[in-house]
């Protein structure tokens, strides 16, 4: 088999260059194939969606039953607030996600962070009050799990684009942890 060389490969146009790299890439093999990504992947839809839709009326309920009193005008506002923005960046990965769109990594994190930093609020300002308990059973069961497995989510699809990436540019060697992947973007591609 002849490998064409670099000079070779310069001369190439654009057209000949993308088509050589889509018959790599399938060669190579689609990361849902060569990682079996496909059930995370829709898990994680699925519960982004289902999360953002039972949202909508904890949000109805929390704008009814939250107090407003002078101390505390802007407390149902805050919550109600940052539920819909919770919900919201739920919906948007999930479809971000079910597009299969790059981006959907962001909101996975944004999700999961939003999640983390939620069951952060719910138990600490529910702390020696009737409501603790079921502030730390829904950290527990619900907010802590949903954001860890978005989160992990969003780390594992990084870590295979850049594992197809590097097989892509003939890397061999193992892919190395998060922590010490480089960006995918050389120096020379800025």
């Amino acid at each position: 088999m002849d490998i064409p060389s670099a000079s070779d490969i310069e001369n190439w146009t654009e057209e000949e260059r993308s088509a050589v790299a889509k018959q790599l890439a399938k060669a190579v093999g689609s990361t849902r194939q060569a990682f079996g990504i496909t059930v995370l992947w829709q898990l994680s839809i699925a519960v982004t969606l289902g999360a953002a839709v039972l949202l909508v009326p904890w949000i109805m309920w929390l704008a009814y039953s939250l107090p407003i009193t002078e101390k505390t005008r802007a407390w149902s506002t805050a919550w109600v607030g940052f539920d819909t923005i919770l919900a919201l960046v739920l919906l948007a990965t999930a479809w971000l996600g079910y597009k299969r769109r790059q981006i959907a990594v962001m909101g996975l994190i944004m999700s999961g962070t939003l999640l983390l930093i939620d069951a952060w609020f719910d138990i600490t300002f529910s702390w020696g009050t009737n409501n603790f308990g079921g502030a730390v059973l829904s950290a527990v069961i619900v907010e802590l799990p949903l954001g860890i497995l978005l989160i992990s989510s969003a780390l594992l699809i990084m870590r295979r684009s850049a594992a197809l990436v590097a097989k892509l540019r003939g890397v061999t060697a193992p892919s190395p942890s998060m922590w010490r992947q480089e960006f995918l973007i050389d120096r020379d591609d800025q």
